[in-house]
């Protein structure tokens, strides 16, 4: 079909041409009291196509092999009617070859779903067991498995196969009233051991039960590598060059600037060994690469693909990443990393006079990285002279995420990806929160 196309799309008047082909099995489970409350199993396969021809560009996709030919032609013909773009084209020269990368876990894609529901139940378990004011909220199990192929009219023909899992776990305090709960996150290419991570979520909630906001203040916030990493999340589309082009980032007219802490360094690496988001080649063909965009708090880059590339007259970091074969490449990040430091957890708590934990956050609203505010609500616990003292709750957390940048003041030696962004624990210095 993949072949079908690309020859198709050339012999209806294109310049240059590509097809992603793509098949998967998509799994989705999800268990609250013991109990699966939803089991979704899913198999799909088919084609994308974008075509350029004079600078103008179509995109069309199908699962149905029949559809192939005429689809096509009808995008072929369909394109000359739009816009012409100097920038719309595919990258210049194929790679010859693509780093041979262990993304593919042959028991993750063998998994059944009777054992991703004993393995939820047994982190539902572990939660209800830590105390008995814990209730369950819900525990997800998401995985594929599955090949892609990228051919294009310049040469490139390239496939892989991968698997990927995200396991999500809730629970609460059963006389709560505050809407104190706790939480995990973890993701990755190859099963691992899951167990802990349900007493995790149980002592998350633990911590945070009971608390009450206490009077507005500027002080020290520590985020752990699991909220920290939520936090980048946010952070990390100011980094996006189609964003910063359109001026639509804090940090656009910045490059080279220092606009971090010195203790701050920060990549995106497609290539991480390990990591969730991990592929030999992005949704155009360029090689995985490591880019390094801040280096000990001086901006040294941003993401692109193609496109937005030859719009900042540069190259493509290999960032252009696809939902699968149905859409087009857009500029993403990748398996977005902030370089570990020393100090432990505990270490940074005592180094802070006056400050908060941060155990959950909210999105309230204000997180614009267009203008950098960021105000979250939050729950936690208090720091009084470099103890954790009483739990927190009803708080807002406020800050621009320029002077967050700035005003990192430790960074841990902590690092898990709990999701395709990862932190150690930060602590930054001169927030505000209050409630």
């Amino acid at each position: 079909m993949a072949e079908r196309a690309l020859e198709t799309a050339m012999s209806s008047g294109a310049d240059e041409a590509e097809v992603c082909a793509g098949g998967s099995r998509l799994s989705d489970i999800k268990l609250h009291a013991g109990r699966p409350e939803q089991v979704r199993i899913s198999d799909e396969s088919g084609v994308g196509v974008r075509l350029f021809c004079g600078g103008r560009a179509g995109f069309f996709s199908t699962s149905d092999p029949a559809a192939v030919e005429s689809g096509v032609r009808d995008v072929a013909r369909a394109v000359q009617k739009a816009d012409a773009d100097p920038c719309a084209g595919l990258p210049e020269t194929p790679a010859e070859s693509f780093a041979s990368l262990d993304i593919f876990d042959p028991k993750l894609a063998a998994l059944g779903p009777d054992e991703k529901i004993r393995t939820l139940a047994g982190l539902e378990r572990e939660a209800l067991d830590a105390d008995p004011r814990i209730v369950s909220k819900f525990f997800s199990f998401r995985d594929s498995s599955g090949s892609f192929r990228l051919m294009n009219s310049r040469g490139l023909d390239a496939e892989y196969e991968s698997t990927s899992y995200g396991v999500v776990g809730a629970a609460a305090i059963k006389d709560e009233r505050r809407g104190t709960r706790g939480f995990f996150y973890r993701a990755g290419r190859k099963l691992e051991d899951f167990s802990g991570l349900g007493k995790q979520a149980a002592d998350r909630a633990l911590k945070a039960f009971g608390g009450r906001p206490f009077p507005p203040r500027t002080c020290t916030v520590v985020f752990d590598g699991l909220m920290a990493s939520l936090l980048f999340s946010e952070i990390s589309d100011a980094f996006l060059g189609n964003l910063v082009l359109q001026e639509e980032s804090f940090l656009a007219g910045r490059l080279g600037e220092a606009v971090a802490s010195p203790l701050l360094t920060i990549v995106d690496d497609l290539a991480w060994p390990g990591a969730p988001d991990t592929l030999p080649f992005d949704g155009e063909g360029v090689p995985a690469r490591r880019t390094v965009l801040l280096e000990k708090g001086v901006l040294k880059s941003f993401l692109f693909d193609t496109y937005w590339a030859r719009r900042a007259k540069t190259v493509s970091t290999g960032n252009a990443l696809r939902a699968g074969y149905r859409t087009r490449p857009g500029v993403s990040q990748s398996n977005f990393a902030i370089e570990p430091g020393s100090k432990s957890l505990q270490e940074i708590v005592a180094s802070v006079d006056d400050g908060l934990l941060v155990l959950e956050t909210v999105n309230v609203g204000a997180v614009d990285v267009a203008s950098g505010d960021y105000s979250v609500a939050a729950t936690g616990v208090r720091i009084e002279k470099g103890r954790l003292t009483s739990p927190v709750g009803g708080v807002t957390v406020a800050g621009r995420m320029q002077d967050m940048l700035r005003n990192v003041v430790a960074v841990g030696n902590d690092f898990t990806w709990h999701i395709s962004v990862a932190s150690p624990t930060l602590a930054i210095e001169g927030m505000t929160v209050g409630g």
